[in-house]
């Protein structure tokens, strides 16, 4: 079973739309945390910032639900938005199967802009809730 980290990476560095502004010589620049020193801008990070298991009344289900945080980065709004725009097209209400995970469905929770003044840098940030079967 693949975690929701490598679900992740799959979806959105198989997306075309997303690839034709994150990609470079079939370099993909998504990266889990932290990018490498120097990087080409734009591009994105992601983090698992919560997940649990879901409960019923007789207990705990093979269900999970993860809170994923992924920001885009880039040197100018238009361009960080761009991105934006491409990875919630990829994702929202996304179902299915990916990488052996059965995905029941990805929810846009919350986006807010950000400018990183001490590197000059345009940052958005959004939050997505993956609910799937583990």
């Amino acid at each position: 079973m693949s975690t929701i980290n490598e679900v992740l990476f799959a979806r959105l560095s198989q997306d075309t739309d997303v690839t034709a502004l994150i990609a470079d010589s079939g370099i993909t620049r998504i990266f889990h945390m932290l990018p490498p020193q120097n990087p080409i801008f734009p591009y994105v990070t992601y983090q698992i910032i919560s997940g649990a298991p879901l409960y019923s009344l007789t207990g705990q289900t093979s269900l999970f639900s993860t809170r994923v945080e992924i920001n885009m980065w880039a040197k100018s709004t238009k361009v960080a938005s761009q991105v934006n725009v491409a990875i919630r097209k990829s994702l929202t209400a996304l179902r299915g199967t990916i990488n052996d995970t059965l995905i029941y469905g990805v929810f846009l929770e919350i986006e807010n802009d950000f400018y990183e003044r001490d590197v000059k840098i345009y940052r958005i940030s959004a939050d997505y809730f993956f609910h799937y079967k583990e």
